[in-house]
């Protein structure tokens, strides 16, 4: 059996996924024409008629989102005190206007000038000036609560952790570079302006705040028009997005329970879910500057509900913020919009307590002790306690779950979740659950679509035909649905081709895109029947999508009528990365498009200069190899591996690279050498260990490659391609029973697949003898 080449590794490859329905935006709803013509005025001019927005706005967490430094805003105590972190001393004081951190983390102490403040509640950062442009987030921030909640207090946001200098994660590494991580959500029509050409920001902004236009778009326009009287007849598209134009906002009536009011029927909620979007999701940039009013999909491609970022039933868990959970919900679904309980003004809550949930809930059936069976008043009386569940980040700041979900005790060992109800209980989820059952009476729980996404990254091969049902349920979210394709697109097989084709024609562009992304896993000449229309799609992260996925397959795959759509997804694929410039990752990912396309000098330039940018970067060491080879430069290629591997000697991914390099050059010896340590460094991946197995067979040394396949398929008993090479070495050490048992498995696994029959009919006859 011929080895496998060398597949590309994308390191930091992008969080993806996309939006609503795929709908063309009107521009009298969002403000398109504005985006594109008006230029921005500033707040004063728009606070001169809406002076109530104006006050409301005044001092909210948008106004103080980045302030100047002046005594005033600086709410820190730099009088001398100290913090003492991972045997690191911060020093905190003042000289006259100037406000100093001092540190001796490289060994001597070095003063740096705090720049800019960032944030107010409940806590306060600094940032800090470095060349290039750069401005830096400190490590310790102030607690700004009050004293009797335990703030007014210098502390560092990674207490439990050693972060050392280099690290993407110290202070000084690019996770936290502000013009890039922070600043587009700090400021108004922020540009990070990164220059490949200098490798330096300039960074720009209109007004250093979330101010008016930030959300609403530039208003020259739109103040011209009020300025010469225009009330009534204005022409369409000059009301500004977010709402301000949007003239079918529903009919208000009033609860009698609760003389709350309730919107019937919902208005649409897409161009407002957009502007709030772009800053309260996980998302990856695919332009640099989004003008409001543009759709969110069309400047973003925000993160599915992937594990590690979120739990199995789609939990928040690691920072996510807000989009992906609440899109999750039956809130989203029932046209509830950001705006329903944000005072987009004030930041502030537009009802208190219960009351913010009663405004559509009935108060006489929700808000009693019969459906929230604690005392009123106590915790869990709360509909936020038991729906809205919340997690601390950055140490202090916590941050609630806007999937509004029902606490699911029952299923917490199953989807490996946290339960709203042991946060407080210490009983724990099994005594929860009997409690919520005994209240439930015979009323049965449905089940939850994240008991399917568990039982598949289990490894289960039977959750594959529910993981399809998931895909097809249009009664489900559209990113639990596009995340149900990401994981099938890992495990993608023949049997699963129709649900992958009906997803590339999805209403959501949501699904779409992780239609196109699925196919990666396909042999690139089959990728072009299925996505190719998706080149020409309305929203740009789905064409991006197609883009890298079809970037590889022959353009003769391609219909003739979309080779023009093909050039431009390309090129749209190419401006994502570029204007992610500032990280390697994004140089990485642009080599692997390039090598895709076939240009392998641009391919090689990209990879370059991503080493180059983070010397660490060990898939960048990879990806340049097998570039390389590509172009048979094979001597190179593993010149390349073997100087990388000095520098990453436990690295797993660089072993297997020059253990194939060693293949091609006909030297077994050395090939499985490498390919052991490979399989050894990380049991996780079942290829490496494919690997090893087969040219452990190829020296005929099948008793090492059995006990080597049969480790690897105990931690994935479902890989068939396992499977196979164990069989092989099986049979010809001839130890026929176990290979029929092994061949039964796998024709189990792969019960359509007329190989595996005669395999297993070959099988059966020698062990028959």
């Amino acid at each position: 059996m011929r080895l496998c080449p060398l597949l590309l590794i994308a390191a930091c490859l992008a969080l993806w996924a996309c939006s609503e329905k795929n709908e063309k935006s009107e521009p009298e709803a969002i403000g398109l024409p504005i985006a594109q013509s008006a230029v921005y005025v500033g707040r004063a001019r728009c606070a001169t008629c809406h002076t109530e927005e104006a006050a409301a706005y005044a001092n909210s967490h948008h106004d103080l989102a980045l302030q100047s430094v002046i005594p005033d805003t600086v709410l820190g105590a730099f009088d001398g005190s100290t913090l003492e972190h991972d045997g690191v001393t911060w020093t905190f004081r003042r000289e006259g206007d100037d406000f100093l951190v001092e540190t001796n983390e490289s060994g001597s102490t070095i003063g740096h000038r705090v720049a800019k403040v960032f944030g107010v509640a409940p806590l306060q950062q600094y940032l800090v000036e470095f060349p290039g442009g750069r401005m830096q987030t400190l490590p310790t921030a102030w607690d700004s609560r009050p004293t009797e909640e335990g703030g007014q207090r210098w502390y560092h946001i990674y207490p439990d952790e050693h972060i050392p200098i280099g690290d993407e994660l110290h202070w000084q590494g690019i996770n936290q570079t502000w013009n890039s991580m922070c600043a587009e959500c700090h400021s108004t029509d922020l540009v990070r302006g990164w220059n490949a050409e200098d490798s330096a920001f300039h960074t720009t902004w209109v007004e250093e705040d979330v101010s008016c236009e930030a959300c609403h778009g530039p208003g020259s326009l739109h103040a011209q028009w009020a300025e010469a009287g225009g009330i009534e007849d204005a022409p369409p598209g000059l009301f500004l997005v977010a709402g301000l134009g949007d003239k079918d906002d529903g009919k208000w009536v009033t609860q009698a329970e609760t003389g709350l009011p309730v919107r019937i029927p919902a208005r649409s909620a897409s161009a407002e879910l957009d502007t709030c979007a772009k800053c309260h999701s996980r998302r990856r940039a695919l332009t640099d500057g989004h003008a409001p009013g543009e759709p969110f999909l069309n400047g973003y491609e925000p993160s599915l509900l992937l594990a590690g970022l979120y739990h199995n039933d789609g939990q928040i868990l690691d920072e996510v913020y807000v989009w992906g959970s609440f899109v999750q919900s039956r809130m989203h679904a029932a046209g509830v919009s950001c705006r329903d309980c944000h005072d987009p003004h004030s930041n502030q809550l537009v009802a208190q307590g219960n009351a913010l949930c009663t405004q559509c809930h009935d108060s006489g059936t929700f808000d009693r002790e019969t459906h929230y069976h604690h005392a009123a008043g106590t915790p869990g009386s709360s509909c936020v306690d038991c729906h809205m569940a919340s997690r601390d980040y950055m140490v202090i700041d916590g941050r609630r779950d806007h999937s509004f979900r029902v606490p699911r005790p029952d299923l917490a060992s199953v989807l490996m979740a946290p339960d709203a109800c042991s946060a407080c209980h210490a009983e724990g989820s099994s005594w929860a659950a009997e409690q919520i059952a005994e209240w439930a009476g015979e009323k049965t729980l449905p089940p939850h679509p994240g008991e399917i996404l568990a039982r598949v990254r289990a490894g289960e091969l039977e959750a594959l035909d529910e993981l399809e049902g998931l895909i097809q349920d249009k009664s489900a979210s559209d990113i639990m649905r596009a995340t149900a394709l990401f994981e099938l697109g890992l495990r993608l097989e023949p049997p699963h081709m129709g649900t992958l084709i009906e997803a590339a024609h999805d209403s959501s562009a949501l699904v779409r895109a992780a239609a196109a992304r699925a196919t990666e896993s396909m042999p690139p000449e089959s990728r072009a029947p299925l996505i190719g229309h998706l080149l020409d799609d309305d929203v740009r992260a789905v064409r991006v999508s197609a883009a890298r996925s079809l970037a590889s397959a022959p353009l003769t795959s391609l219909d003739p009528s979309l080779h023009a759509a093909h050039g431009r997804a390309v090129q749209e694929a190419r401006n994502a990365e570029l204007a992610n410039g500032e990280r390697p990752g994004s140089w990485l990912n642009l080599g692997v498009l390039e090598a895709d396309l076939g240009h392998f000098e641009q391919a090689e330039q990209a990879t370059r200069r991503a080493w180059k940018m983070d010397p660490d970067l060990a898939a960048a060491g990879v990806n340049l190899a097998d570039i390389l080879r590509m172009q048979g430069r094979e001597e190179e290629s593993r010149e390349v591996l073997i100087k990388a591997l000095e520098r990453h000697p436990n690295n797993p991914s660089l072993h297997h690279a020059l253990g194939l390099a060693w293949v091609r050059a006909d030297n077994p010896e050395h090939a499985v050498e490498h390919l052991g340590k490979a399989a050894a460094w990380d049991p996780s991946d079942p290829r490496l260990a494919l690997v090893h197995g087969l040219c452990l067979s190829q020296l005929e040394r099948h008793g090492e490659a059995i006990f080597a396949l049969e480790n690897a398929l105990q931690m994935a008993p479902t890989n068939g391609d396992l499977r196979l090479a164990l069989i092989d070495s099986l049979r010809a050490q001839e130890r026929w029973d176990e290979a029929l048992t092994h061949g039964q498995e796998l024709l189990r696994q792969r019960p359509e697949d007329a190989r595996v029959v005669q395999l297993l009919r070959e099988i059966q006859q020698n062990a028959d003898r």
